[in-house]
């Protein structure tokens, strides 16, 4: 949020003056906050990873269609790749635990 301008120069995104950038940041920053709580909490928040496979798995859908439609540049679908890696290890991490028997 304070320095997005290394990122995005280095990946040549763009300026980093658009305070859009610092609010998805901020964003990503409360995504996080989400994350930790909830894999404190347990069994009760089980649903909410397996929401997460499924948007995770969306975002190279939507990147891509970013880039075919030249409002992006093909960088980003390294993004969603990783997204997608993410969504299938989390998905695969939900079986595991669920083949093993234990009681989340």
């Amino acid at each position: 949020m304070a320095y997005p301008g290394f990122l995005i120069g280095f990946l040549d995104l763009g300026t980093s003056n658009d305070i859009v950038i610092r609010i998805l940041g901020m964003v990503l920053v409360f995504y996080g906050y989400f994350y930790m709580r909830s894999s404190r909490e347990g069994k009760k928040y089980k649903n909410f990873y397996m929401w997460t496979v499924h948007t995770r798995s969306a975002a190279i859908v939507f990147l891509s269609i970013f880039v075919l439609l030249k409002l992006a540049p093909p960088i980003v679908i390294a993004f969603g790749a990783f997204e997608l890696l993410g969504a299938l290890w989390t998905l695969l991490e939900l079986k595991k635990v669920k083949l093993s028997g234990v009681k989340i």
